[in-house]
C-alpha cells in the first residue's frame, strides 16, 4: 500500500490551485485527512517528546546564532 503513494502524495501536496501559497502552513487536520491519509505522530500530545524538540531546537537556533546562520532560524 505504501509503494506508490509517495506521488500520489507529493501531487495532492504539490497542487498550488489546492493550497494557493507556499508561505501558508498546512494544517496536521488536512495532512491526516481523507485526501491526503498520513500517519503523524503528533509529538505535541506528549510532554516528555515535546520538552525534547523544544530543548532540541533552542541548542540549534543558538548553535546557528553563533555561527552567524541566522536566516536557519525559523
Amino acid at each position: 500500500m505504501r509503494r506508490g503513494r509517495d506521488g500520489v502524495v507529493a501531487d495532492i501536496l504539490g497542487d498550488a490551485s489546492r493550497w494557493h501559497s507556499h508561505g501558508r502552513g498546512i494544517t496536521m487536520g488536512e495532512l491526516t485527512g481523507s485526501d491526503v491519509r498520513l500517519k503523524i505522530h503528533d509529538y505535541g500530545a506528549d510532554p516528555d517528546l515535546n520538552s525534547l524538540i523544544h530543548n532540541y531546537h533552542g541548542l540549534a537556533a543558538d548553535c546557528f546564532a553563533r555561527l552567524g546562520l541566522r536566516a536557519y532560524i525559523h
